[in-house]
């Protein structure tokens, strides 16, 4: 008898491991970012130890019904959790098990393992939901290209309150329309009519964060976190081109209040009470200022700003559909815009080299009739490659096979951008921070596509190279600065959400001299 206890006791032992192996891990990576899920986990398993060693020692009998259920329940969901589960339908190899799919949240390099492992099409499960995965972005072109009408878009939940949806989510019949509308209104054109204001931003941005590190320190060359200081260039510039709002306007403060709200509430979820109230009072202060552009005498409106070029591009716009896009856009673009500052601070910070260099060429100007990008736009495109580009989701709608394998209906499509940017067939030496790998050629879409692609890629690409350019010649002509503190990566337990440098992030900095 206590040779079976023994055994049953070894059975949950290695029936539990999978998740106490999250829980033991050395870099603490669960508890670090879902500390919640981490105390439940340990509790519950702390418990099931607790039960089954009362159970051995008084209750034999409950012990042999404990480990039976317990062995049939893995059994069940270890059949569906095998890498080769439904390969005589069809399906790729990868493991549907829950445990892999925290796992896929708090490391950074799962979707590189599985890729190494099981090639470049493998399925895992986001929880409840299963995924087929696809690392290398030709295949990802010629999969979506080929499939374009047996997949849709993925949409979060706060898309239902859009009037016509969001411009990433909208069906083929809606974004023809829409889409081009905002190909016009975030034009090139517009975004470099906004350069000069936003310049004069960062620079005076930049200059309190420096006189915040110096207060820090008694006058001295201090530390501050750049987090704020980055967030109100990147709103002020998308302010300015969306909607023509400068700072120095009421309205300005308006819009930065009920944001502030939106951006509080979680786009994982739908709008409550209090962010749907501050998306109607948004709705209304846009509206306002269309109202105040299509009563401007023409020639004589206040400046060129995207309101007003959807109000040229075609009658009756912008109309509810512009106005609910252009505030989503404020939501969402800011935050992504924000955090590639902060991965572009954290980058220079590691590679001072690339800052000293982007001093120098500002400092030399531009050679004449140079065709290639500037080091600071290839320092973005960089930065881009390594660090904020990460998936691309679908749905697939009906159920279609490419490369041998059946994608079926119901599941997730998640196109590995990081991954397949990290290529070493593409890219050599794949890992570096290397800017000048940019240099010798215009590179294909089917290699770097940081911005999506076919139609629902990003229309904001100009607006978002503008406003990290502006602010990191800003930061080199103008300021000596280096990390003073960093901590390890974060990101909120979901697997649509990104990585993000750490919250403790500062950096000392002070005005140059000259």
């Amino acid at each position: 008898m206590r040779f079976l206890t023994a055994i049953e006791l070894g059975l949950l032992l290695a029936l539990c491991w999978p998740w106490a192996r999250l829980l033991i891990d050395p870099r603490r990576r669960l508890a670090r970012i879902a500390p919640r899920m981490f105390a439940a986990m340990a509790v519950l398993l702390l418990a099931g130890a607790s039960a089954a060693m009362f159970a051995a020692l008084r209750a034999p009998a409950l012990l042999h019904i404990g480990a039976a259920i317990a062995v049939i329940v893995a059994a069940v969901a270890g059949w569906r959790a095998r890498p080769h589960y439904g390969r005589t339908r069809g399906l790729p190899p990868g493991s549907l098990a829950l445990s892999r799919s925290i796992e896929a949240v708090i490391d950074r390099e799962f979707y590189t393992h599985e890729w190494r492992r099981h090639g470049p099409i493998f399925k895992m499960a986001q929880f409840h939901r299963p995924v087929v995965c696809v690392v290398g972005l030709e295949l990802a072109h010629d999969l979506i290209r080929s499939h374009h009408a047996q997949l849709g878009p993925s949409p979060l939940p706060w898309n239902d309150e859009l009037r016509g949806g969001f411009l990433r989510y909208m069906d083929e019949a809606t974004h023809d329309v829409y889409g081009a509308l905002f190909r016009v209104a975030l034009s090139g054109a517009i975004v470099e009519a906004a350069e000069p204001a936003l310049r004069r931003t960062a620079r005076r941005e930049l200059e309190a964060l420096a006189a915040t590190a110096s207060d820090a320190k008694g006058g001295e060359r201090g530390s501050a976190s750049p987090g704020p200081a980055l967030d109100r260039i990147v709103f002020a510039a998308f302010a300015r081109v969306l909607f023509g709002i400068e700072e120095e306007s009421p309205a300005f403060l308006d819009l930065a209040r009920d944001h502030a709200v939106l951006r509080e509430h979680h786009l994982s979820t739908p709008l409550n009470a209090r962010s749907r109230a501050a998306l109607d009072r948004l709705r209304a202060l846009v509206e306002d200022r269309a109202a105040e552009i299509r009563a401007a005498r023409a020639g004589d409106e206040a400046r060129s700003c995207a309101l007003a070029e959807l109000r040229r591009a075609a009658p009756g716009m912008p109309d509810g559909v512009c106005v609910d896009n252009l505030l989503f856009i404020l939501r969402i673009a800011t935050d992504n815009v924000g955090a590639l500052l902060r991965w572009l601070i954290k980058t220079l910070g590691e590679q001072p080299q690339w800052s000293h260099l982007l001093r120098c060429e500002l400092a030399a100007g531009a050679p004449d009739g140079t065709a290639a990008p500037r080091l600071a736009d290839r320092i973005v495109m960089e930065t881009l490659r390594l660090a904020q580009s990460e998936y691309l989701y679908r749905v697939v709608r009906e159920e279609f096979e490419h490369g041998g394998f059946v994608f079926p209906s119901g599941w997730q499509l998640r196109v590995c951008v990081r991954e397949s940017h990290r290529d070493e067939q593409i890219w050599p030496d794949a890992a570096s921070f290397d800017p000048d790998r940019f240099l010798p050629r215009a590179v294909p879409r089917t290699h770097y596509s940081p911005f999506g692609f076919h139609q629902h890629a990003c229309n904001g690409v100009d607006l978002n190279n503008m406003i990290c350019r502006v602010t990191l010649e800003q930061l080199a002509a103008g300021f000596d600065w280096s990390i003073a503190r960093d901590g390890a990566l974060e990101r909120d337990f979901r697997h649509w959400s990104h990585w993000r440098p750490s919250a403790q992030l500062a950096i000392a900095i002070s005005p140059r001299a000259n």
